[in-house]
């Protein structure tokens, strides 16, 4: 599925257009530049959710945890990740991702999933890139479900 997001309500398309296939023990990997809209688009799949509070970019926590009420699915709870200061794979490990999906009404969100290598393998996913035109700052944003 392919968007164009030109002003920040659009988002919410794109969410739901992410949100339909979602089960607990998904990850959604989101890709593209700084400033491209990622932690903005993690907060419009919050609020379609049902979460109260407004995500905010786990840059400096890496980590943050969003519960709600439980959708048809089972889903309770987002994680939503930053692995943009990961140096290495090895650090991702503190994550604990195996454990946090435990509990299977879990699903992720990860800005920068490119950064964790292959801990999302085995994982089916909702791959979301991206794309900022230089000269109007339209996003165009691709969404492909990998299972």
């Amino acid at each position: 599925m392919k968007f164009i997001v030109s002003r920040v309500e659009d988002w919410d398309v794109v969410a739901r257009a992410i949100l339909e296939p979602l089960h607990p023990g998904m990850a959604i990997r989101l890709t593209g530049p700084l400033g491209a809209g990622k932690t903005t688009l993690v907060q419009a799949l919050a609020q379609r959710l049902g979460v109260k509070r407004i995500p905010k970019s786990p840059t400096f926590s890496l980590m943050r945890s969003y519960s709600f009420p439980p959708t048809i699915f089972g889903l309770a709870r987002l994680i939503h990740i930053d692995a943009y200061r990961l140096e290495s794979v090895s650090d991702a490990h503190v994550l604990g991702l195996d454990e946090e999906l435990a509990g299977g009404d879990t699903a992720l969100a990860v800005e920068w999933a490119e950064n964790l290598g292959h801990l999302l393998d085995g994982l089916a996913c909702i791959d979301v890139k991206i794309d900022v035109d230089p000269g109007d700052g339209v996003r165009r944003v691709s969404v492909l479900f990998t299972a």
